[in-house]
Protein backbone atom coordinates (compact mmCIF):
# COMPACT_ATOMS: atom_id res chain seq x y z
CA UNK A 1 0.00 0.00 0.00
CA UNK A 2 2.97 2.70 0.76
CA UNK A 3 4.62 1.89 -2.39
CA UNK A 4 2.00 2.36 -4.35
CA UNK A 5 0.92 5.40 -2.71
CA UNK A 6 4.78 6.51 -3.08
CA UNK A 7 5.03 5.65 -6.46
CA UNK A 8 1.56 7.54 -7.52
CA UNK A 9 2.78 10.72 -5.70
CA UNK A 10 6.31 10.21 -7.17
CA UNK A 11 4.32 9.82 -10.51
CA UNK A 12 2.01 12.90 -9.56
CA UNK A 13 5.52 15.23 -8.45
CA UNK A 14 7.36 14.37 -12.36
CA UNK A 15 4.15 14.99 -14.17
CA UNK A 16 3.58 18.41 -12.39
CA UNK A 17 7.52 19.42 -13.05
CA UNK A 18 7.26 18.80 -16.75
CA UNK A 19 4.11 21.65 -16.90
CA UNK A 20 4.74 24.82 -18.26
CA UNK A 21 3.73 27.49 -16.16
CA UNK A 22 4.07 31.73 -16.74
CA UNK A 23 3.74 34.61 -14.13
CA UNK A 24 -0.09 36.09 -14.19
CA UNK A 25 -1.47 39.16 -12.24
CA UNK A 26 -4.52 38.48 -10.35
CA UNK A 27 -5.83 41.84 -11.37
CA UNK A 28 -3.52 43.29 -14.55
CA UNK A 29 -3.30 39.68 -16.45
CA UNK A 30 -0.32 39.89 -18.44
CA UNK A 31 -0.39 43.50 -19.46
CA UNK A 32 2.95 44.14 -17.37
CA UNK A 33 4.47 41.10 -16.97
CA UNK A 34 7.59 42.40 -19.57
CA UNK A 35 7.89 45.38 -17.37
CA UNK A 36 7.84 43.49 -14.00
CA UNK A 37 10.09 40.79 -15.08
CA UNK A 38 12.73 43.72 -16.05
CA UNK A 39 11.96 45.49 -13.08
CA UNK A 40 12.40 42.32 -10.86
CA UNK A 41 15.52 40.66 -12.86
CA UNK A 42 17.02 44.29 -11.79
CA UNK A 43 16.11 44.12 -8.44
CA UNK A 44 17.44 40.78 -7.97
CA UNK A 45 20.54 41.39 -9.49
CA UNK A 46 21.58 44.75 -7.77
CA UNK A 47 20.76 42.91 -4.40
CA UNK A 48 22.22 39.93 -4.98
CA UNK A 49 25.76 41.03 -3.01
CA UNK A 50 23.70 41.04 0.37
CA UNK A 51 23.11 37.07 -0.03
CA UNK A 52 26.62 36.10 -0.29
CA UNK A 53 29.30 34.96 2.41
CA UNK A 54 29.60 37.10 5.33
CA UNK A 55 33.50 35.95 5.26
CA UNK A 56 34.70 36.40 1.50
CA UNK A 57 36.81 33.52 0.15
CA UNK A 58 40.81 33.99 0.25
CA UNK A 59 41.81 33.46 -3.66
CA UNK A 60 45.34 32.24 -5.05
CA UNK A 61 48.22 34.92 -4.95
CA UNK A 62 47.86 36.50 -8.55
CA UNK A 63 50.85 35.83 -11.03
CA UNK A 64 51.40 37.26 -14.57
CA UNK A 65 54.10 37.99 -16.57
CA UNK A 66 55.62 40.83 -17.32
CA UNK A 67 56.51 41.99 -20.99
CA UNK A 68 59.97 41.21 -20.62
CA UNK A 69 58.59 37.93 -19.90
CA UNK A 70 59.64 37.49 -16.33
CA UNK A 71 57.12 35.92 -14.14
CA UNK A 72 55.74 37.94 -11.29
CA UNK A 73 53.68 36.64 -8.12
CA UNK A 74 51.75 38.88 -5.90
CA UNK A 75 52.56 36.81 -2.49
CA UNK A 76 48.99 38.44 -0.64
CA UNK A 77 46.35 36.20 -1.21
CA UNK A 78 43.42 38.43 -2.51
CA UNK A 79 39.55 38.47 -1.17
CA UNK A 80 37.25 37.68 -3.78
CA UNK A 81 33.58 38.32 -2.69
CA UNK A 82 30.46 36.24 -4.33
CA UNK A 83 27.50 37.19 -4.85
CA UNK A 84 24.43 35.09 -4.18
CA UNK A 85 23.85 32.17 -7.11
CA UNK A 86 20.33 31.88 -7.41
CA UNK A 87 18.97 35.04 -9.18
CA UNK A 88 15.75 33.13 -9.98
CA UNK A 89 15.15 32.81 -6.19
CA UNK A 90 15.45 36.45 -5.45
CA UNK A 91 13.41 37.57 -9.02
CA UNK A 92 10.35 35.00 -7.93
CA UNK A 93 10.31 36.87 -4.34
CA UNK A 94 9.82 40.27 -6.33
CA UNK A 95 7.11 38.96 -8.43
CA UNK A 96 5.13 37.23 -5.80
CA UNK A 97 5.61 40.65 -4.00
CA UNK A 98 4.37 42.33 -6.75
CA UNK A 99 0.77 40.27 -6.66
CA UNK A 100 2.08 37.62 -9.16
CA UNK A 101 1.57 34.27 -9.67
CA UNK A 102 2.67 31.05 -11.17
CA UNK A 103 0.06 29.39 -13.37
CA UNK A 104 0.10 26.14 -15.71
CA UNK A 105 -0.03 27.78 -19.68
CA UNK A 106 -3.05 26.36 -21.19
CA UNK A 107 -2.00 23.76 -23.67
CA UNK A 108 -2.81 24.21 -27.40
CA UNK A 109 -4.08 22.04 -29.59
Amino acid sequence: MKARTAASLTALVLLAACQKLQWEHPQYGTTRLEADLADCDHVALANSYRFGPADPMLTAPHVYRLPGGQVVADPVPTRSYSTYSNLGELRSFCMRSKGYELTPVAESD
